[in-house]
């Protein structure tokens, strides 16, 4: 099973991201292009993506630069609706220092058992490089779609 692009299984309609800017939403950062994430009233980022059916993740793609690129990421898979204090207070599926490249990419290899059957994935952004406010280029998810997995579909 090779893994691919899961963005087109992100449901952008229930998908949420606390503390984004108006200006620059949530959605900025699926597209490859000079559109970003930005948060808002401070740095931190709360990403609450929802996936169109269940999903096996492998990777995260992450492109972002300078100070205020994400630095201390924290993922919790089927956790949806966390608010911030949620997201200090509880103990992460896994969580991550990113060591951006000098290009500003960084690939993020995932825990393979615990992200498997994947709903909702919660991306909480809890520091950044020293920015007042954080800024995410692009974000990608790499995974194979959990076939036969759904409630939907007959065993």
């Amino acid at each position: 099973n090779v893994s691919e692009s899961l963005n087109d299984f992100i449901n952008l309609r229930s998908s949420t991201c606390l503390n984004e800017a108006s200006e620059h939403p949530f959605s900025h950062c699926l597209i490859d292009d000079e559109k970003q994430l930005q948060s808002d009233a401070d740095h931190q980022l709360l990403i609450d993506i929802h996936f169109t059916e269940p999903i096996h993740l492998a990777s995260l793609h992450f492109a972002a630069a300078g100070d205020d690129a994400p630095t201390v990421i924290k993922l919790f898979v089927n956790k949806p609706n966390m608010g911030f204090d949620d997201a200090e207070s509880q103990v992460a599926t896994q969580e991550i220092i990113l060591q951006l490249e000098s290009e500003g990419e960084a690939v993020v290899q995932l825990k393979p058992l615990q992200f498997k059957g994947v709903h909702s994935l919660v991306v909480f952004v809890a520091e950044n490089a020293g920015a007042k406010v954080t800024s995410v280029r692009y974000l990608e998810v790499f995974g194979i779609r959990a076939r036969g997995k759904s409630t939907l579909e007959a065993p």
